[in-house]
C-alpha cells in the first residue's frame, strides 16, 4: 500500500497510533520484509522455523523488533498458540510478557510491571527498551 493511503488510514480517528506517521512507515517496512521473506505468509516465520533460537533470530530481523518485542512474541506463540519448538525454553523470557497476559486483571498487572521497570531503568541511568 502506498505509505501515504496508510498513513492517512493510521490517523483516522480514533488514530491507530499515538505517533501514526512513523508507526505506519513502520508496518509499511514490517509487510514489506513479510512480503519479500515469507511470500506474504507471515506464520511461516514460527512454522518454518527449525529451532528456539531459529524463531528468535527470525523475529528478531524483524524490523522494529528489538529484544523485549522479541521475548514478548516468542512468548505469545508458546503459551498462547502453542508453538514448541526445540530450544524453546532456552529463548522463553523469565519475566512477565504480554504472552502472561488472559485477563484485564493480568493485563493491569503487566502493564504496571513495565512501567515500574522503565522507572527502574530510567533512575539507574540505563535506557529502557519498549516492548
Amino acid at each position: 500500500m502506498d505509505l501515504g493511503e496508510l498513513d492517512r488510514i493510521f490517523r483516522e480517528r480514533p488514530a491507530l497510533h499515538r505517533f501514526p506517521g512513523a508507526m505506519a512507515a513502520r508496518v509499511q517496512d514490517l509487510c514489506r520484509v513479510i512480503s519479500d521473506r515469507y511470500g506474504d505468509d507471515a506464520a511461516r516465520i514460527w512454522e518454518e522455523a527449525s529451532s528456539g533460537p531459529d524463531l528468535r533470530d527470525r523475529l528478531a530481523a524483524l524490523p522494529g523488533f528489538g529484544p523485549m518485542k522479541v521475548g514478548g512474541t516468542v512468548a505469545i506463540l508458546h503459551r498462547r498458540l502453542g508453538v514448541s519448538l526445540p530450544g524453546m525454553a532456552e529463548v522463553m523470557p523469565s519475566h512477565p510478557t504480554l504472552g502472561d497476559v488472559d485477563s484485564p486483571e493480568a493485563l493491569a498487572r503487566y502493564q504496571a510491571g513495565k512501567r515500574a521497570a522503565k522507572a527502574a531503568a530510567r533512575g539507574s541511568g540505563g535506557a529502557a527498551t519498549s516492548g
